[in-house]
Order: C-alpha cells, then structure tokens, then sequence
C-alpha cells in the first residue's frame, strides 16, 4: 500500500479522534453550564435562559435542556419559539412524555385542539394533567368543529383529523391511555356537494360587497362548502386568497387544491406569493415557476427571484428552515427547478450552496457571539433536519474571515492567522452538525480567508459568512 494512502488513512483516524474528543469535552462543559442554570433562582429567568441556550449550542441532544428552555420561552409568551424547543427534545427522544405536555399546553393555548390532544395522548400515561386535559377535550369534542366566527384549524391540525393513519394511533393511544373515548374526526358532517354549491353561490354574491363583516361571512360559507364536497380545487383557492398572505390556512388550501388538480395553476401562483410574503424565497420561486407558463405574474416573480439571488442566502437577522433547505439540498428536486427555469423561458441555475450570514462570530475568534447564541442553534437544527432527510454523498462547509490584520502581526501573519480562522469557523459548524447526527466521514472542511471571490450578488461588506454545500 503506497505510503500517502496510509498516511492520509491515519491523519483521517486523527481527525475522527479528534473531533470525538472535543465533542466530549464540550458536552461536560455544557453539563456544567446546565448545573449552574438550575441552580438560579426561578425569577432569574433571563440568566437561566442564557446558559441553557450555550449548554446546547455545545452539546444539543440533550431532550431535558430543550424542554427547560422551550418552558421558559412559553413563559414569556414566546410560542413559536416554545414549540421549536419541544419538538427538538422529542427529535432526540420521541418518548419524552414531559415535552409532549408542554407541546400539548402550547397547542391548547393557541386554540390548536386537534393538536393539543395528539401531544396530550403521547404524555397521557405518565403526566396526569395531560390525561386529564385529554379526557375534557375527549368529552367536550372541540377538536371535532369550528366555531362560527373562526375558520377551519391550521395545516397541521386538519391533518391530524383527516390522516387516517394518524387517526388509528391516537384512537390506540386513547385505549393504552385507559380511557373509553375513541377519537372521531367528525369533520366532515355531510358529502352533499348540492348543499356545498348553495353555499358556494351565497359566498360569490358577497364577492362584489365591502366590509370586514362581510369577508368573515365568505370566509365562513366557503370552509363551509369544503366541509361538504372538499374536492374543489377553484373554492380551495379562493379561500386561501380571502385568508391572506402571512397565513398558515392559506397554505393549507393552497396545498389542498393541488392535491386534487396538480396543474392548477392559479393555487400555484397563490402559493408562490404566500411563500414570497413570508421571506420563503425557494419555496416561493418553486411554486411560480409551476405556475410560470400560464402566468404572466409567476413569471415576473420568478424572474426577479433569479435576478436577486434571494434564495441562495440568508441574511443576519433571518432564518432559513428545513422545508427551504430541501429545495436546494435534494438532487432531483433541484433538477426539477432548473428543467422549470428552461421551460419558462428564463436565464439562471439553481445550485447546492447556501450563504449563511446569520452565524455571526466574535471579531477575531471562531466563537459564536453570544446574542446570536439561540438563532445559530435553531438555524443548525434546521439544517440538521434536512440534510438527514436527504440522500448526499458530501456536504462542504467553506469558511470565510474578514481582511483583518492583527495586533502585533504583520500582513504575512495575519494573512496566515485569518486563514486559519475562517478553517477554524467552519470547523464550529461543522462539530454543530456531528452533534446534530451528521456523519462526520461525509463532512469537508474549507478555509478561504478573505481571498476567495465574493458572489456578485452580495454585498461587498459580506466577506465573513459560512457557506453550505451539499453534493
């Protein structure tokens, strides 16, 4: 065997050695900071906060700590925040019966009651109070209607109620959990498309009228309609319209539309402005270029979106999430875009690499700082996510520094010191990732200093970022 093939075989063990070790050792280090949040006083919620969220930026499995911080953040009234921190305890546990309390109490406060009682039943064996709230939503059978000034539940929880298999696990979590109940999704009352169509006429005649009122009575009659004869891709579509455009149930129906007319293209150009509003920008040019045919605003969209490059970055004070990052991470998906891109008739490629300009450092060093603590940890969450639910050989992480020139260094010195720093930086993210379940074997680690051409697409002050590249 030549003597490079051994030599590369061992600095590779070395690395993997390496790598391991520090993992260790910044899960004691995170331990400790873990016992010192305990300790606080329960009013020091701010100080608990903060070491809790270093605690699992060093070391992230841990589902107790995230259940600590997601109750914290539900204190403070922070839901979304809340929920994420629930459901990453349960990505590492799934049987963590404490987050599914506290994911069903979330759920229950923002009226989500089909969700509340999924998340009620996991913890219902062993947490008292979840049984107990279980068995007055099972009695009450709020989760089974909408109320009359309200619009149907959210995307997550009419698919509690309409996914069958979903269904059978909560009727069998009912039973294990001891009670007589039996789930029953209830929702659709009637297939009576005669009557849906009654509604559906009633709903138009309100279209030409003005007044919040009003739009409320369409909104109604339409969920109404779909309750009915739900098949209606046209009468999906409207109501996603009137729901508007920062809103979950627009989505929904958008979706739902598709779901029975996959070339409707009037839901994909809904979808794609929905997404657009709401800074999902690959999801957004995915949905209009389906759309971009037949549509001459899809098209327009689509075409500013490649012009701009929104998509292939994310900007310091912003998110990219798991369902954004599958766009670009999944290969045929990816290739499915670009075929689209041609098809239109427009200039651009879509490509693997991400910019990440919310990972943001301490001058000089390859530590996070310290008010960016929590968005890096969410931010490494979400890649985490998608990249397990992709099929990759090789993800790049390519770090790159600032020019900077370092007290009592020469230019030499400091071209060699930022260099060594950019490596440094995308090694921190790179261990964020390990400890996120990401083989280590498949991770590359690139260094560029400040010397490696800037995308002309951002801006010259954006030097220092980490970029992201999946092959």
């Amino acid at each position: 065997m030549p003597i490079q093939h051994i030599f590369r075989q061992l600095s590779l063990t070395l690395l993997i050695i390496i790598s391991l070790q520090t993992v260790a050792q910044d899960c004691d280090l995170a331990t400790d900071l873990l016992f010192r949040a305990y300790a606080l006083p329960a009013h020091n919620i701010s100080q608990r906060k903060l070491l809790i969220t270093e605690s699992l930026l060093l070391c992230p499995d841990n589902p107790d700590a995230q259940t600590t911080l997601a109750d914290i953040f539900e204190q403070q009234g922070r839901s979304a925040e809340a929920i994420h921190y629930y459901k990453q305890a349960l990505r590492y546990d799934e049987n963590f019966y404490k987050a599914w309390h506290g994911l069903g109490e979330v759920y229950y406060k923002q009226k989500r009651i089909p969700l509340s009682l999924e998340a009620h039943l996991h913890a219902c064996k062993h947490d008292e109070i979840s049984k107990a709230r279980v068995m007055a939503l099972l009695k009450e059978k709020s989760y089974t209607f909408t109320k009359s000034d309200d619009i149907l539940d959210d995307q997550e929880g009419l698919q509690v109620l309409y996914d069958k298999q979903r269904q059978q696990q909560l009727n069998q979590m009912a039973i294990e959990c001891g009670l007589s109940e039996i789930v029953d999704s209830g929702v659709a009352a009637s297939q009576d498309c005669e009557v849906a169509n009654e509604l559906l006429f009633r709903a138009y005649s309100l279209q030409e009228q003005e007044g919040q009122n009003l739009k409320s009575q369409r909104k109604t009659l339409l969920a109404k309609s779909l309750q009915l004869c739900p098949d209606r891709p046209d009468v999906h579509t409207k109501l996603a319209y009137i729901l508007g455009n920062q809103s979950q149930e627009a989505i929904y129906h958008y979706k739902q539309a598709l779901s029975y007319d996959r070339t409707y293209y009037k839901a994909w150009y809904g979808l794609g402005e929905t997404y657009y509003k709401q800074n999902y920008f690959l999801l957004s040019l995915e949905a209009h270029l389906h759309a971009c045919k037949n549509e001459s605003g899809s098209k327009a969209r689509a075409e500013t979106l490649l012009a701009q490059k929104l998509y292939a970055f994310t900007k310091e004070d912003s998110m990219i999430d798991e369902k954004s990052l599958l766009v670009l991470f999944d290969k045929s998906r990816r290739q499915t875009i670009n075929e689209l891109i041609v098809d239109c008739g427009l200039i651009g490629e879509i490509r693997s690499l991400h910019v990440f300009l919310n990972f943001i450092f301490k001058p000089g060093k390859a530590e996070i700082l310290k008010n960016n603590v929590q968005q890096s940890i969410q931010q490494l969450d979400e890649i985490a996510a998608a990249l397990r639910t992709t099929n990759f050989s090789t993800i790049t992480i390519h770090g790159h520094s600032d020019n900077r020139l370092f007290r009592s260094n020469n230019q030499t010195e400091s071209d060699q010191m930022n260099l060594e720093l950019s490596q440094e930086r995308a090694e921190k993210i790179g261990n964020g990732l390990i400890r996120r379940g990401i083989t280590k074997e498949r991770i590359k680690i690139l260094g560029h200093s400040y010397k490696k051409p800037l995308p002309d697409w951002l801006e010259p002050s954006k030097k220092l970022r980490v970029e992201i590249e999946v092959e």
